[in-house]
């Protein structure tokens, strides 16, 4: 049931433009009720009929479908193609990135070694010079 007599009731009363009496309210009641009962009624046999296969028209034969299906493949492969193509793209700047940045870090790592070659160098020279100048001056050579 869609709406049951109460419910119909608060609906009616609480709807401030028909301001009903109690008595004409339970007959507008009464009334709206078998109404949509009716309507129910209605409802529920349209809905019991079966379909027969007289009733069941084909939307499409089957060289249509088939025709539909090999665009729809086309379309889709197509599709397919393009987006490879756009990520084959993006993977070729990603590698090129890639050796761009190896190359750099390469070229960085043997500036730093050379740099590090060279201060070990000074320091060692630093040092020999050093000791060498502390030992002379122990011995009072200098």
């Amino acid at each position: 049931m869609l709406l049951t007599k109460t419910q119909i009731k608060n609906i009616i009363q609480n709807n401030h433009k028909t301001m009903l009496p109690e008595a004409e309210c339970s007959a507008w009641v009464e009334a709206l009720y078998e109404m949509l009962r009716e309507f129910e009624i209605e409802d529920r046999n349209k809905f019991v009929h079966l379909a027969t296969k007289d009733d069941i028209k084909p939307l499409a034969t089957k060289e249509e479908l088939k025709l539909m299906i090999e665009m729809f493949n086309a379309r889709f492969e197509d599709m397919h193609k393009y987006t490879n193509k756009r990520f084959e793209a993006v993977d070729k700047r990603f590698e090129d990135m890639h050796k761009y940045m190896d190359k750099r870090f390469e070229d960085m790592h043997k500036y730093m070694d050379k740099r590090f070659t060279f201060t070990q160098w000074l320091i060692f020279v630093l040092f020999t010079t050093y000791t060498t100048l502390i030992g002379l001056l122990v011995k009072g050579i200098i």
